[in-house]
């Protein structure tokens, strides 16, 4: 009886127990952490892609607006639209909107909410592309300087990963009379907004 009791033939399941319990603490800690690094590089990640979606939905459109010029001919009709290279479209449906409206009287400025689609390819360059949205709200002053935001959110007002301003401004040309002749949208600033 004096044996059992001061034997030590059990001894090693519980060292072995104790070691086991050690092992699945590390282990819990480290895939603990794996996860939350993990979850980080994907957040990271998306932050990113929403960033050059937005950068590059506002280069197209200083692409698109810069350089064009309006010239009012007569006073009798409307002003026709001069752009140095055929294919942008953006700029004379934009314009097509704008003077509907300037023509109605109503107050500015003149909102025209857009829904934009990037197509974006991985950086190999490879011919998968994928489609993202950019939602832009346009604004127009009394005065024709166009103020353009994007944001990676429908609701242009709510918080998003990313946000940007482009402000394009009109360049006036009167004649003798003091009469615009000719409204020029030459020069594009791009700006990142926290809150737009």
């Amino acid at each position: 009886m004096k044996n059992k009791i001061y034997g030590n033939e059990g001894a090693s399941i519980v060292i072995a127990l104790v070691f086991f319990l050690i092992c699945a603490v590390i282990g819990s800690v480290v895939l603990t952490a794996a996860s939350i690094n993990a979850k980080a590089v994907v957040t990271h990640r998306q932050t990113q892609q929403a960033e050059y979606t937005v950068t590059s939905a506002a280069q197209t459109i200083v692409d698109q607006i810069v350089p064009t010029t309006v010239v009012w001919k007569d006073q009798k009709n409307p002003p026709e639209i001069e752009m140095p290279v055929k294919g942008p479209v953006l700029m004379q449906q934009l314009w097509t909107t704008i003077w509907k409206v300037y023509e109605s009287q109503s107050e500015p400025p003149y909102t025209l909410p857009t829904l934009l689609k990037i197509e974006v390819s991985d950086s190999s360059g490879s011919s998968k592309y994928e489609e993202l949205e950019v939602y832009a709200q346009f604004s127009v002053d009394r005065d024709f300087n166009i103020t353009v935001k994007l944001s990676s959110e429908e609701d242009i007002n709510k918080p998003a990963a990313y946000k940007e301003v482009v402000t394009v401004q009109c360049i006036p040309t009167y004649n003798n009379a003091g009469r615009l002749e000719k409204c020029e949208w030459k020069n594009a600033v791009i700006t990142k907004a926290s809150d737009v």
